[in-house]
Parts: structure tokens; C-alpha cells; sequence
């Protein structure tokens, strides 16, 4: 084992970065639950402030003593992480109780609103001059722009431009 001497400086850490980084995100494995919560960048930002700081406190000779100093500072930041990540999430959540909430279902006068706008549209699209009013009801029927394009005899350019010239028409109208 290579002995440490004393412990390291700013420097000797700085050189030492690119190693710090790939044991950021061994903490941090792609598989991980926290991965989703915690970056590894951040995770090396912040052990990297807490090794500096703390840095006199190593009380080791060798450098897999350091390495063990260095895997500690990491895990209790992951860990700090973590749990501030934990605490945000829950800031977040409604606070509004599920049952108070209005229902998803629909009432009738929803229901009834609904029917109206499917009509009100109908009768727009009626009106719509030929070719848009034929391109609108098709593609109304579910058709995709290809199977459109085929079936109206057009490139799929003259179509995207025939939909978008029938549905600002139908926005005007509204």
C-alpha cells in the first residue's frame, strides 16, 4: 500500500477529480431508484465542497484509507440528497384530499355541451367549401394524412396544407 503522507492538498485533489467523477456515479448505477432523483455531477459537487472542507479530519495514512474517507463523504450525500429530494417531492403533492375533488365522470350537462360542440362543428364543416369540407370529414373519420393523401389524390404537402387552411377556417368560425 502507498502511504498517503500528509493529506492532500487542493490540488493533489484536483488531479484526482477524474477518479472522484467515476465514483459519483458508481454511487449513482443507471438501475438505481436515486438516479432518477440525484445527478452524479451534483452528487460530486457537493462531496467534492464536504471532502475540502472536512479534509483535515482524515485521519488515515494510505490512499485506500483516503478512498474509504472519500466513499463515506459520498454516501452520506447520496443519502442527503436523497432525502432533500424526498421532501421537495412532497411539497409538491396536492394537498387537497382525493375525495374532495370533483368527479372525472361526466354529468349530463357536460354530456350535453359536448353533443352541441359535435354539432355546432358539423354544421362548420358543412359549410366549408370543397376541397377542405371533404378533407376535414375524412380525416375526421379517422383516416391518417398518408391513407388522405391517397385517397383525395394529393401529395402529402397539398394535404398538410388543405388541413391547416380547414381548421383555421373552422377557427375564424367558432
Amino acid at each position: 500500500m502507498r502511504a498517503l503522507g500528509a493529506a492532500p492538498t487542493v490540488g493533489a485533489l484536483a488531479r484526482f477529480l477524474p477518479r472522484l467523477r467515476k465514483m459519483a456515479r458508481r454511487h449513482l448505477p443507471a438501475a438505481s431508484p436515486a438516479r432518477a432523483l440525484i445527478d452524479s455531477e451534483d452528487l460530486l459537487q457537493e462531496s467534492l465542497l464536504q471532502l475540502v472542507r472536512n479534509v483535515d479530519q482524515f485521519r488515515g495514512g494510505t490512499w485506500p484509507e483516503f478512498l474509504g474517507f472519500v466513499h463515506a463523504i459520498l454516501a452520506q450525500k447520496k443519502q442527503q440528497q436523497a432525502r432533500r429530494q424526498q421532501v421537495r417531492a412532497s411539497e409538491f403533492e396536492p394537498s387537497t384530499p382525493q375525495d374532495s375533488l370533483p368527479s372525472a365522470q361526466a354529468t349530463p350537462s357536460v354530456d350535453a355541451m359536448a353533443q352541441e360542440d359535435r354539432l355546432r362543428l358539423r354544421d362548420l364543416i358543412a359549410a366549408l367549401a370543397e376541397p377542405y369540407r371533404t378533407t376535414m370529414q375524412l380525416r375526421l373519420e379517422g383516416l391518417d394524412n398518408a391513407a388522405l393523401a391517397r385517397r383525395l389524390g394529393v401529395s402529402a404537402e397539398a394535404l398538410r396544407q388543405r388541413l391547416s387552411r380547414a381548421v383555421r377556417m373552422l377557427q375564424e368560425r367558432w
